[in-house]
């Protein structure tokens, strides 16, 4: 069995509570010893403030139950881009990464930060941009190389990640 720990430096400024907290205990010391009630009390609340960001931010125990390991986020991702012209389905992901859909889903979202469908939509869009770039490609082929059943559906994605609609995009490029 393996056990990791991910370190992330997390300063006691950045948590407003934290912060109040740490002000209470060296204001405490400051006048003269305090209580080990005082100090027991400051610690345990410390503590709890601490184990409650690091959950809040996904660190820890918490998301570690439903995170894939690195071979399965590998395998994902080399079958979405050796597919972006196909459709593809979360149950095929997750048959090659041997893990239910559910289990798939959640880990890949916990480890990309991003869910499996959006980062499938963004290697397409970026793919599209290659296209647009180095291609004489019309923007209905462009659209079809990069997964997309319709122009239509290929420009509203395009135009909510980038900004800009395809043709809009290919003239800023230039000739």
């Amino acid at each position: 069995m393996e056990f990791r720990f991910e370190y992330q430096a997390l300063a006691y400024q950045d948590i407003p509570r934290l912060k109040s907290l740490v002000d209470v205990a060296i204001s405490a010391t400051s006048d003269s010893a305090p209580s080990d009630l005082l100090w027991e009390g400051l610690s345990w609340t410390i503590l709890f403030e601490i184990a409650n960001t690091f959950r809040r931010k996904g660190i820890g125990s918490g998301a570690r139950g439903h995170r894939l390991a690195p071979w399965q986020i590998r395998r994902a991702i080399e079958f979405m881009r050796a597919n972006l012209d196909t459709p593809i389905r979360l149950a095929e992901m997750a048959e090659i990464c041997q893990v239910s859909p559910f289990h798939f889903a959640r880990g890949f979202r916990n480890a990309m930060n991003v869910p499996p469908h959006r980062y499938l939509v963004l290697l397409r869009i970026d793919h599209a941009k290659d296209l647009l770039k180095g291609s004489p490609l019309s923007i209905t082929e462009i659209a079809m190389a990069a997964g997309y059943e319709t122009p239509q559906a290929f420009a509203r994605a395009f135009r909510q990640t980038t900004g800009y609609a395809p043709s809009r995009y290919r003239e800023m490029l230039g000739p």
